[in-house]
């Protein structure tokens, strides 16, 4: 597959061909066909932070900044306003409720760190941009060749062949 600028082609297709009679219609059916290809690399996933908020506790992909400017993406959640209690104040700035007399993770983003099987998770002092879905885990049973055929993973096989 070929990654392409469906703009830059619409464009130079209209700037080489408009001149010609009739041609009109050839070029509705190329624009159409054009807008109708899979994109990549967009933001269309993207949520930015300042329209709408994860679920709570939802792990999610986030698009992070750091006060110097540089950007990076981690996973992680979102914890609104006692919502996560938390045992013990003392490895975290707790929020403290009277009404409960609890203590609860600060309401804002946390980075999920997965190490060894160990889960936990930190406060991200960053900005966060926005987030978007994790995307579904690899499938090996889903690699598909250049032929569009459903290949066996590890073994290069055709799904379905006669043994």
């Amino acid at each position: 597959m070929r990654l392409i600028d469906a703009d830059a082609v619409e464009q130079k297709l209209v700037e080489k061909y408009v001149h010609l009679k009739d041609c009109s219609d050839a070029i509705d059916v190329v624009r159409e066909m054009v807008q109708a290809m899979p994109t990549i690399g967009t933001d269309e996933n993207w949520t930015p932070c300042a329209e709408r908020l994860p679920e709570n506790e939802k792990n999610v992909l986030l698009s992070c900044r750091t006060d110097r400017g540089r950007d990076y993406t981690c996973r992680g959640h979102y914890v609104e306003k006692y919502t996560k209690e938390i045992g013990c104040a003392d490895d975290l700035e707790a929020d403290y409720d009277d009404e409960t007399d609890r203590n609860y993770c600060p309401e804002g983003f946390y980075e999920n760190i997965e190490n060894w099987g160990d889960y936990s998770f930190v406060y991200i002092n960053d900005t966060v941009l926005a987030w978007q879905p994790l995307p579904e885990p690899y499938n090996p049973d889903h690699i598909v060749n250049v032929n569009k055929e459903i290949v066996e993973p590890w073994t290069g096989e055709k799904k379905g062949e006669d043994e």
